[in-house]
């Protein structure tokens, strides 16, 4: 195509500037083209953070979870134990 273009051109004509006007377009699409793929960089690293912050806050409500169930489970050995020597005596 750009080789029918370019002999158009040579030879002179309104196909000078259809060439022009494709230039102008396809320009206008690399661009349209580079906006878009920054936009999707932009928009991946941002999910990448977000995720990346869910991820953190799963991991510490985990370990929160298994704290509060350890503390659980110690206070009902506890009560077990008082509970056992208060029947025992």
């Amino acid at each position: 195509m750009y080789l029918n273009h370019l002999y158009i051109a040579l030879t002179g004509g309104n196909s000078f500037a259809n060439l022009t006007t494709d230039i102008a377009m396809m320009s206008n699409m690399v661009a349209q083209l580079k906006r878009s793929e920054r936009e999707k960089n932009m928009m991946k690293i941002q999910y990448e953070e977000k995720l990346a912050q869910q991820q953190q806050k799963i991991r510490e409500t985990e370990i929160e979870r298994d704290q509060v169930l350890a503390s659980l489970g110690r206070t009902l050995v506890t009560l077990l134990t008082v509970l056992s020597l208060t029947f025992i005596w």
